[in-house]
């Protein structure tokens, strides 16, 4: 997981082939103009933008993904994500292989605010337990092929 500001995007370019690319393209956007919705981009990555009801911890699951590495980006208010290392994980709750995402009950080990001028990245290894709070974010989930 790296958590940074977005500023500092292009200090990981190195670390997937398609960073750059993706990097280079979120730098054309307007964030605060895209409307809910997928984006279509490439074979290597998409964006799915919406507004997110905020959930409490108790109604949250860990989720992780094998296909894709997850680029979060708020564009509207925060949430709060939990962390946990997938491979400390012990309680599957379902497998959805098609939507690439598989759910654990296990509780997070620490949480953390995602703001906007902030991102986040989860690769496979990176449980993760977004939407927490309450009202709602309007944010952006880069979906980076696993390569």
């Amino acid at each position: 997981m790296i958590l940074d500001t977005i500023e500092n995007l292009d200090l990981y370019v190195n670390l997937h082939p398609s960073f750059g690319k993706v990097f280079a393209y979120l730098k054309t956007l307007n964030f605060e103009e895209l409307k809910p919705g997928r984006i279509e981009v490439d074979d290597d990555f998409y964006i799915n933008v919406d507004n997110y009801e905020l959930k409490s911890v108790q109604m949250t699951n860990l989720e992780v993904h094998n296909a894709y590495i997850d680029i979060q980006i708020p564009i509207e208010n925060r949430e709060f994500v939990g962390y946990k290392n997938r491979k400390s994980c012990r309680y599957l709750k379902e497998i959805h292989p098609k939507q690439d995402v598989t759910f654990y009950k296990d509780k997070f080990d620490f949480s953390f605010p995602l703001s906007v001028g902030n991102f986040v990245i989860f690769f496979p290894q990176d449980a993760h337990s977004p939407l927490i709070g309450n009202g709602t974010v309007k944010k952006m989930v880069v979906k980076v092929k696993v390569k």
